[in-house]
């Protein structure tokens, strides 16, 4: 599988598999300074020039250690919380050990066993990462999902609604089908898709979203942009810059962004 940074051409863009060809979250970059990453799409197709966002997890984080774990190997088990894990589901993910000896540090994970809530399961670390000092039993951990695993669309929230805003990854630039794995684009020149709403100077309205605005995820269309509202959009992450005009008004329209660095 390719770990390091190489260089994509079109065709590569192009190709969506159903079995995993990289490392998720490795990093392509195209001749003229486009950047890409690879991913894993949910359980959900998405169509082109869609906004794609790691799907918050829970009962992962702050995990017991279940035995002593000495430096030099590359198994740790867990026991987990109220959540189940199916084997290898935290293939490329990350092991952070946040207490005890070692803490601060994070190991990326190779696979695991699988287990029911409240079970142990191991967790096995890639071989060029053994661990650099042991850990005790009952040390806390975090699991962490891939940032880029099981990608889904999701909406913007206001800073007084009781949703969360989930993190926005990456932008589709081919339509991708159900639990498929390909590349998509974090940095450059991208089409992205409109909501029809932007802030005019004193409230939101419709129409064509005007260039020079700052875009983040839509509040009524999942997987869309809006134009950013300072008023209200202080705590949403920052998708890119419109560098064009919609060339007419409407939901669903396509326009072009300078994406920021996703």
């Amino acid at each position: 599988m390719q770990q390091a940074s190489r260089e994509l051409s079109s065709v590569d863009l192009r190709v969506v598999t159903s079995d995993q060809q990289d490392v998720l979250g490795s990093t392509g970059q195209t001749i003229d300074g486009r950047v890409f990453r690879y991913a894993k799409i949910g359980n959900a197709a998405v169509d082109a020039a869609i906004v794609l966002c790691t799907p918050y997890t829970v009962n992962l984080t702050g995990l017991t250690v279940a035995g002593a774990a000495a430096a030099g190997i590359f198994e740790v088990k867990v026991t987990l919380g109220a959540t189940a894990v199916a084997q290898n589901i935290l293939m490329d993910g990350e092991l952070d050990v946040l207490t005890g000896t070692g803490k601060g540090t994070s190991y990326r994970i190779r696979g695991n066993s699988a287990a029911a809530a409240n079970n142990v399961i191991s967790v096995y670390l890639v071989s060029a990462s053994p661990l650099i000092t042991a850990i005790s039993a009952g040390s806390r951990v975090n699991l962490g999902y891939n940032l880029w695993y099981n990608l889904e669309t999701g909406l913007g929230t206001d800073q007084a609604g009781s949703s969360t805003n989930k993190h926005v990854v990456g932008v589709t630039t081919v339509a991708m089908g159900a639990n498929t794995y390909g590349w998509i684009q974090t940095s450059g020149r991208c089409l992205v898709t409109s909501d029809n709403n932007f802030w005019n100077g004193t409230s939101v309205t419709t129409g064509a979203i005007p260039k020079g605005y700052s875009l983040v995820m839509s509040k009524n269309v999942a997987g869309y942009i809006t134009g950013a509202v300072p008023t209200l959009d202080a705590d949403k992450q920052v998708i890119g810059y419109g560098i064009e005009t919609p060339y007419t008004a409407g939901a669903g329209v396509l326009f072009p962004a300078d994406l920021a660095t996703l």
